[in-house]
């Protein structure tokens, strides 16, 4: 008996990675906003998160629509 690997579809996986990011980037922007007058240093740290977040997103979706593309060929 051959062993079957078990794999999310690409689009599901696109929700999940999009989804959490977004949902970290609202939760550090509103640290940011918090901080930015009384601790500028701890605001910078958010918002580089933030930076940092947005493009892992962005590469994971860029890789995630590679996939689906050449799935459609």
């Amino acid at each position: 008996m051959g062993t079957v690997l078990f794999q999310q579809p690409p689009r599901r996986d696109l929700h999940d990675t999009v989804g959490h990011a977004i949902a970290t980037i609202t939760i550090q922007s509103a640290a940011a906003l918090r901080l930015l007058d009384r601790n500028p240093q701890r605001s910078r740290a958010a918002l580089e998160a933030i930076r940092g977040t947005g493009r892992a997103a962005l590469a994971e979706m860029r890789a995630t629509l590679g996939v689906l593309h050449c799935r459609k060929r």
